[in-house]
């Protein structure tokens, strides 16, 4: 059948405003066409400037073998940098003079699953490579990400052990990288610290400046708490080793942690499951951080990863 979603958001960081159109058998019964378009006004809240973007990405997507599908794509995309504050780090100044950018290009994403569908049940795994390839008027570049997951159920399938190594690049041929498509390191990514909490920074103001290359491995286990099992409540304990690095041009600016030094949390954890969805809380501690990162000791979601 058909998908179509329309979702409009307004946060203390982003406003978001999208549709995302999926029709699974458009062109036969294993061919799936999908359309993306959204907009997405950005305030973050720990730099000095906004964000607006947009997305225009039609693809189709089909089976290459039993659990394996690709999916290729044609992609126009524009980024905007403005309202930056004179207190801004100059790198951020400069990336904001070239005002908004408009590039297309094509992709595609390798991907194979046999979590759902796989011949062990209490077993699987996630892998998925993609790469987009992009150019415009001043910037031509190439964005590969790779994701991995594996899950294992043991001592009669009541402990969940989990495993995702995720890591992405922006290799730029022309032109720089810029804050509006650098990589930051969210909760979602890593947890235990804050939105622009490690990474490239300005030493001088303090601005989060992302980067062009992130890898972390998150390892977790999920088991029973002695609980009804109605209450749909379990724990579970964690840890997350990660970095963030790399910047095309600095403006002169004196920038931190531009290297790939590494990052460690651990923490644990309680899930819950409602009628709104799966709630997690994190109470996390940093074992490996650096003096100017912003560590965060509680973290709250309403979705699950797997």
């Amino acid at each position: 059948g058909q998908s179509l979603r329309v979702s409009v958001g307004n946060s203390d960081s982003s406003s978001n405003y999208g549709v995302s159109f999926v029709e699974p058998n458009f062109l036969g019964r294993d061919l799936a066409f999908g359309l993306t378009a959204n907009y997405v006004e950005s305030t973050p809240t720990y730099a000095e400037y906004d964000t607006r973007s947009g997305l225009f990405e039609p693809s189709l997507t089909f089976p290459v073998s039993e659990h394996g599908n690709l999916q290729v794509r044609v992609k126009a995309a524009q980024t905007d940098i403005y309202n930056v504050d004179d207190d801004a780090s100059t790198v951020v100044k400069n990336e904001g003079e070239e005002g908004a950018l408009t590039a297309g290009g094509v992709g595609y994403t390798y991907s194979f699953d046999n979590r759902r569908s796989g011949l062990n049940p209490a077993a699987g795994y996630y892998f998925a490579l993609s790469q987009d390839f992009m150019g415009g008027a001043n910037e031509q570049y190439m964005e590969t990400t790779v994701r991995a997951q594996a899950f294992k159920a043991i001592m009669n399938e009541e402990v969940e052990l989990r495993a995702t190594f995720e890591a992405g690049n922006l290799a730029f041929a022309q032109g720089t990288s810029r804050v509006a498509n650098r990589y930051f390191m969210g909760s979602r990514v890593m947890r235990g610290f804050e939105g622009g909490g490690i990474g490239p920074r300005d030493a001088d103001t303090g601005d989060a400046l992302g980067g062009n290359s992130f890898a972390v491995a998150r390892f977790e286990a999920e088991f029973p708490l002695g609980l009804p099992e109605e209450y749909g409540i379990t724990g579970g304990v964690f840890y997350d080793v990660g970095s963030l690095w790399g910047l095309d041009k600095t403006y002169g600016a004196n920038i931190l942690y531009e290297d790939a030094s590494i990052r460690q949390v651990a923490g644990v954890s309680i899930f819950w499951t409602t009628p709104i969805g799966p709630l997690r809380f994190n109470w996390t501690e940093a074992l490996e951080a650096r003096a100017e990162d912003k560590p965060r000791g509680f973290e709250f979601t309403i979705s699950a990863e797997f």
